[in-house]
């Protein structure tokens, strides 16, 4: 492989279609936004904040990235994680971020990056979401199995 290949599959990018519903069925074209994640690996998940202000990226490069919406501006980079991240979610108060690998989940604060909870699991993980008040997060572990796992009080708090 010669250093171009390895540049250009070092540098994977994300492109994010918006179209918003009403103008899908207009006969004018629909406005489309470009986000480069930069991602070192490809980008295994994608999430957006309640507002739809922001954009967060989970990525195989043990990454979990927050974009703008309205600019395309990186905000943050979340590098905790110690294998490859599989899942993102943002709470419903947006301020909350979940992003889970192989039997893990790291809950963190938005604004801070700071971990507030890590949620273990014996199996690899498949998707994450909160419940609409912000109290649970659901997990399916064990990749194609019925393996359900649902955190909440009085370890999480209300998230």
């Amino acid at each position: 492989m010669n250093s171009l290949q390895i540049i250009l599959r070092s540098m994977i990018m994300v492109i994010v279609l918006f179209y918003p519903i009403e103008l899908m069925a207009s006969a004018e074209p629909a406005p489309f936004l470009m986000y480069q994640s930069w991602h070192a690996q490809p980008v295994t998940s994608l999430a957006f904040s309640p507002d739809e202000e922001l954009l967060a990226t989970a990525s195989l490069d043990k990454t979990v990235r927050v974009w703008h919406m309205k600019t395309g501006r990186l905000l943050r980079i979340f590098s905790e994680h110690r294998a490859s991240v599989d899942s993102v979610a943002f709470s419903p108060n947006g301020q909350i971020i979940a992003s889970g690998e192989y039997g893990k989940i790291l809950i963190w604060n938005y604004e801070s990056g700071i971990i507030i909870a890590t949620l273990e699991a014996q199996y690899s993980l498949g998707s994450i979401e909160f419940s609409p008040n912000g109290e649970y997060v659901a997990a399916n572990f064990g990749g194609w199995t019925d393996a359900i796992s649902i955190f909440g009080k009085p370890g999480l708090g209300s998230l």
